[in-house]
């Protein structure tokens, strides 16, 4: 059941300051709200078996099982969540895994809110479309869909540190 009618999400990341950044953002835009948050793979996995959650907001670099692993995993258990990479890394094998594996969306950090707003803002309009009306979509719907993964202002970088 939905919170409230909002998108709920998984937090995955093993450090908790960085955790508790992304939970602000998270109640700063309107539609969502943090179901739970994990510090590693493993206990996103135990979560994924019993919380409900639309999407995750996963790390790459976390201990015993990475962010790559992990998406994989969900992958292949089936589990129909939606996933947006929140990570240091930014090597093109990493980047081709999460997408071969169907990530939404893929922030560089340091990132700044109205980044990560883009992103939550973005996934909630195709959310909104996909999963709330489940109808076939014109050719030109579906061009639109694809185009969501806009271009971030090059303003929204911020220097490592």
């Amino acid at each position: 059941m939905k919170i409230l009618g909002k998108i709920r999400v998984l937090l995955v990341e093993d450090d908790p300051m960085v955790q508790e950044i992304q939970r602000r953002f998270i109640s700063n835009v309107d539609g969502f709200c943090v179901a739970a948050s994990a510090g590693t793979g493993a206990e996103a996995l135990a979560l994924l078996g019993k919380t409900p959650v639309d999407l995750v907001i996963l790390d790459i670099f976390m201990p015993e099982m990475d962010g790559v692993e992990l998406l994989h995993r969900v992958r292949e258990k089936g589990k129909k969540v939606d996933v947006i990479i929140v990570s240091a890394s930014q090597e093109a094998e990493t980047i081709h895994d999460v997408l071969r594996f169907g990530a939404f969306d893929y922030l560089v950090k340091p990132f700044t809110f109205e980044r990560f707003r883009m992103a939550l803002e973005s996934y909630r309009g195709f959310f909104s479309k996909v999963k709330r009306e489940p109808r076939a979509f014109t050719q030109g719907e579906i061009d639109e869909m694809f185009r969501r993964r806009q271009k971030a202002d090059p303003r929204d970088s911020l220097p490592k540190g």
